[in-house]
């Protein structure tokens, strides 16, 4: 499914409007995806597993469309990881839903991510719905100190997780974000190095 939804974007080309990107033939798929992001783990509802593993492949199918070409929903990993890292958390499993969006959101296009905070200019209202969580005052929406701020939660959280209820697929999954996040980072700076 992910292959071919690349594929029609890649076929059917972009236009662009002002700051925003839309797929020739998805004109307003992230439009939809805004309207329709509902963060069941934000509920006061009853959580199911059901509702977890909607999330969590909702986040990875959306993930696995994003591209240092193809962002036009930055506000969406900016919002989890800001979830996930910047705001007090419950302890268990949505906590640990959390944890596994953020991780993903790193995992699959962390150089992305980097690179949007670091190197783009954002426009306006985009940068109006970046803005941080309680845990990270004084720091910018966008530039290198969210990155570090975020790697450095990692860290304790990783470093803590076994009080924090969570599972020891978790605790290596965060293993393998920070190391996604410090190859991202050298890579950063061997492009950064080569343009100067």
């Amino acid at each position: 499914m992910i292959e071919s939804v690349k594929t029609l974007r890649g076929r059917a080309g972009e236009i662009k409007n002002g700051y925003k990107v839309f797929w020739k033939d998805l004109p307003y798929l992230a439009d939809c995806l805004f309207e329709n992001w509902h963060d069941p783990l934000s509920s006061s509802r009853h959580l199911t597993q059901r509702n977890i593993t909607e999330w969590q492949n909702l986040n990875s199918f959306f993930v696995r469309l994003t591209s240092k070409h193809f962002c036009p929903w930055l506000q969406l990993p900016i919002l989890e990881l800001r979830n996930a890292l910047e705001c007090p958390q419950s302890r268990g499993e949505v906590m640990e839903c959390r944890i596994w969006v953020a991780t993903e959101w790193i995992i699959r296009c962390g150089d992305v991510l980097l690179h949007k905070l670091t190197g783009e200019d954002v426009f306006g209202r985009v940068a109006l719905s970046l803005t941080t969580g309680p845990l990270c005052r004084n720091i910018r929406p966008l530039g290198v100190e969210r990155w570090e701020f975020w790697k450095t939660r990692f860290h304790e959280i990783r470093n803590d997780y076994q009080r924090l209820d969570l599972s020891l697929a978790i605790y290596l999954r965060m293993g393998d974000t920070l190391r996604r996040m410090s190859a991202a980072e050298r890579d950063k700076a061997f492009l950064d190095r080569g343009y100067q």
